[in-house]
């Protein structure tokens, strides 16, 4: 069997994919294999209590328990009815395929061309099946106790997935795997094995929990701390507070002579947005075909804006983002290495990720100046803005002068 690090080599980013969902799989599949060989029950009460749940059919559970061997499975090929489909997870009780895992973050299904022998023929010639019900007649044609678990964090089952039939279906959350891995009988377990691979699976465990974490796939539980800042919030003033800060910002960056060609404010009102761990504002500047942006707010440590992948370092920090939701912003090593010298963090171009550049304060320090938080925010945002909108200038100016050139060159020139 090929090691966890040759499996995941496997899967590199493109554009537009990035394969976090294919990681998570290849994590969860060695932690499971890892454990089926030190502690069989513990991998057992996995199933059962994880991906099984009080509904699960007993002539599953009991064909798993009873078998021989148990091995996981990932990148499974199966073939139904002239097609095929790839099973991300999938377990095997004496080399019977028992259980199938699709795993989801907040990707949509695929779909299946049915046969021209199901029981059911749609009316329609170019009917598809799901790709869970694809799995499912699989299952179906396959015959035996089996079972289908959708993995799942955003992405919503098909309508009708948790109606009774032949094939026991499920679905969990990652919040549930990171819980156990997390409980105490889960812990105790592992501690009582005492071993070193015990140790090296209970780190693995911690890890992928942080992992888990790190990602925003957990839902979190509320405390009292929250139920305080939530009070804090709603205070009469606190809204205003934000919203007079954000204006303050707003008027200025709307007369700057750097966005003097075109400039788009993303919305009128109100002058600031919570989203994603984030209170922010934005417009798109220099071209409207271009689509590109600068944003400022304040953030906390979590990923903000999911679909830029960007991580601050401490829990509080004021940012300008400056990103392209359109055409690629140009730029050389030269370039990058200019922004940085100006203290801005590069996040270069990654899947279906653009080119993002970030600057970032602490709001400590800006608390520190003698003119107080809101003018020295307003000071820092505006002088940050100014300082991309510049640069987002010279890139497009470059981009065009690039573009003349080549379109001044005939092809007899370019091929002499």
């Amino acid at each position: 069997m090929n090691s966890l690090y040759t499996r995941l080599f496997r899967y590199s980013p493109r554009e537009g994919y990035l394969p976090l969902e294919n990681f998570l799989t290849e994590c969860i599949c060695d932690f499971l294999t890892r454990l089926t060989v030190l502690d069989r029950p513990a991998s057992e009460l996995f199933i059962s209590e994880i991906l099984g749940g009080s509904r699960m059919f007993s002539s599953l559970l009991a064909t798993i328990t009873g078998a021989r061997e148990l091995h996981w499975k990932t990148q499974q090929r199966i073939n139904l009815a002239g097609d095929h489909g790839i099973v991300d997870l999938c377990l095997f009780a004496d080399n019977f395929l028992v259980l199938i895992v699709e795993n989801k973050i907040d990707a949509g299904f695929t779909t299946h061309r049915q046969s021209d022998d199901d029981e059911e023929p749609s009316e329609s010639q170019d009917a598809e099946w799901t790709q869970l019900e694809f799995y499912e007649r699989y299952l179906t044609a396959k015959g035996g106790a089996s079972g289908l678990v959708l993995l799942t964090h955003r992405t919503a089952a098909p309508e009708g997935f948790n109606e009774k039939g032949g094939v026991f279906r499920r679905v969990c959350r990652w919040t549930d795997l990171y819980r156990w891995l997390g409980c105490s009988h889960f812990l105790d377990r592992v501690t009582e094995i005492g071993s070193a691979k015990a140790n090296v699976l209970h780190t693995l465990a911690s890890e992928l929990r942080q992992f888990l974490e790190d990602k925003q796939l957990i839902t979190r539980e509320w405390n009292n701390e929250d139920l305080n800042v939530m009070k804090s919030f709603f205070t009469p003033d606190f809204p205003s507070k934000l919203q007079d800060l954000f204006q303050s910002v707003k008027d200025p960056i709307g007369k700057l002579p750097e966005l003097a060609t075109y400039k788009e404010w993303a919305r009128r009102s109100p002058t600031f947005e919570v989203r994603n761990g984030i209170v922010w504002d934005w417009l798109y500047c220099i071209a409207p075909e271009l689509k590109w942006f600068i944003s400022w707010g304040i953030a906390g440590k979590l990923p903000f804006l999911r679909s830029y992948g960007i991580e601050l370092e401490t829990p509080l920090q004021a940012v300008v983002l400056i990103g392209s939701d359109g055409q690629d912003i140009p730029y050389s090593p030269e370039d990058l290495e200019d922004w940085r010298r100006k203290d801005w963090t590069v996040y270069e171009k990654l899947g279906n990720r653009k080119l993002r550049l970030v600057k970032a304060a602490l709001p400590e320090d800006l608390f520190a100046s003698h003119t107080g938080f809101r003018a020295s925010f307003e000071t820092w945002v505006i002088k940050a803005v100014k300082e991309g909108a510049a640069g987002l200038q010279r890139a497009c100016a470059k981009s065009i002068n690039s573009k003349n050139l080549t379109e001044s060159i005939s092809p007899t020139e370019a091929g002499s």
